[in-house]
């Protein structure tokens, strides 16, 4: 599977990718980290952004440092992965220099262009796509990505559900 992602994104056009899921506890931490390894093992700076607004849960790992779009990326110890690097960031809306930097797709691709413009691939992970998120919507956030991996469970989502998803995604 990482093998299958990496390929899918080194030949395409795709830099900033978005990975989100129907529901929530499906791993995508873990899927977007391993990603963000792979492709830091083949030498490409990569910023990977968690960007859920409940912070306060286990997969928040502690030593992520926070950005807000439109501050720039903070200075960080980024971990060494063979030719690349991996660069952990939180994502907050406190402290932005917009209103509501987390709503407008346009304008959070064009913070997340400028901030990590040194950066050959900026991962961003959000909160499952049928939770409400009243700080960062996730919809908008997968908007203004080139791609979105969107992690689906065949037992415990619906058909249904994620055609929701899939159909929010496309008008969003």
């Amino acid at each position: 599977m990482r093998s299958l992602m990496l390929t899918l994104v080194q030949r395409s056009e795709i830099r900033i990718i978005g990975l989100g899921s129907v529901g929530g506890a499906r791993g995508v931490g873990e899927l977007a980290s391993n990603l963000a390894s792979a492709l830091a093992d083949s030498g490409a700076s990569t910023a990977l952004i968690n960007l859920r607004a409940d912070s306060g849960t286990s997969h928040v790992d502690a030593l992520e440092q926070v950005w807000s779009p439109g501050s720039g990326v903070p200075v960080v110890s980024p971990a060494s992965n063979a030719g690349g690097f991996v660069t952990k960031l939180r994502g907050m809306a406190s402290g932005s220099t917009q209103r509501d930097p987390f709503g407008n797709p346009g304008t959070l691709r064009a913070h997340i262009e400028r901030d990590f413009a040194n950066y050959s691939y900026v991962m961003c992970t959000t909160a499952p796509l049928t939770e409400e998120d009243p700080e960062i919507n996730p919809y908008s956030v997968c908007a203004a990505c080139d791609g979105v991996l969107l992690d689906c469970d065949p037992v415990g989502d619906t058909l249904d559900g994620v055609r929701l998803v899939v159909e929010g995604l496309k008008s969003a």
